[in-house]
């Protein structure tokens, strides 16, 4: 007698099969960090643009050379550009992006020309990828405009989409083996401007009660993520899941107190050992 395959799984089970979201779902989610991307790019970089021509049209017309004060003394003025060498050298972060778009386009239309294997490995979405082109092309472009009239107040423009262009490198090292358990794009986003702003907060303000509330908010964000990461995203912060553990605990200490997945663990008290040894120096 055939053994019937658990879960209505196919009997040679291969790792695509436990993508359990079909896959114009998980190309969606996927092209939605593109779509997003480029949104806050459109509305970052317009106001960024101008303020920061506007910092360099005063610099030309009144002569005064403590407007854009940064990189002064390697500073090789060109046109009407005062620190035209730091605005050519992002060229090369452009044309990265781009080659990284076009090699991208280029593999997806292969692949949809001569689809092979689909049944194996992880559904390949491209969305993402090609946020990250986007993304390396939106950092040139700010970088670009940051060292037009480089100083204190405009220093958060050189790297705001650097910290966009980590938070998505991580995503898809993740997303790599894991296409079901994954952040919504518009989660990661409204991460992003939490860390923006508080970058902003930190190069304009900064102080003790700065440091305090960044300290309070790693430490908080870290715990979330390790419970997420260590009981892959099915943990939620209900009172009755609370109690349950909480009673567990009380009952029986030496079961409740042991790991279910030890290598997991492991992993997770790595992370947050360098988090907090990070927290504690400030």
């Amino acid at each position: 007698m055939q053994a019937v395959p658990p879960f209505g799984l196919p009997a040679r089970l291969h790792v695509a099969a436990l993508s359990r979201r079909r896959a114009r779902v998980l190309r969606a989610r996927a092209d939605r960090y593109l779509t997003l991307l480029l949104t806050v790019a459109v509305f970052y970089a317009l106001p960024v643009m101008q303020f920061v021509f506007t910092f360099q049209i005063f610099l030309n017309f009144s002569g005064s050379l403590d407007v854009c004060y940064y990189n002064f003394l390697c500073a090789h003025p060109a046109g009407l550009v005062s620190d035209f060498n730091h605005v050519f050298s992002n060229l090369g972060y452009l044309l990265l992006g781009a080659l990284f778009m076009l090699q991208l386009r280029r593999r997806q239309a292969r692949r949809d020309a001569r689809p092979r294997n689909e049944e194996y490995g992880i559904p390949a979405h491209y969305g993402l990828l090609a946020a990250l082109g986007a993304g390396m092309m939106v950092v040139a472009l700010l970088s670009a405009t940051y060292h037009i009239c480089p100083n204190r107040l405009n220093f958060q423009f050189d790297t705001s989409f650097m910290y966009v262009l980590a938070v998505l490198s991580m995503v898809k090292i993740y997303q790599s083996r894991h296409p079901d358990v994954n952040a919504r794009a518009h989660a990661t986003f409204g991460v992003l401007a939490v860390l923006i702003a508080l970058v902003v907060w930190g190069v304009l303000g900064g102080g003790a009660f700065f440091w305090g509330v960044f300290t309070v908010l790693h430490v908080f964000t870290i715990l979330l993520l390790s419970l997420h990461i260590y009981y892959l995203g099915q943990f939620r912060f209900e009172k009755d899941i609370i109690q349950r553990a909480a009673r567990e605990l009380r009952e029986n200490p030496g079961r409740g107190l042991r790991p279910l997945y030890t290598a997991r663990l492991v992993m997770v008290l790595l992370g947050n050992s360098a988090n907090w040894a990070i927290a504690l120096y400030g």
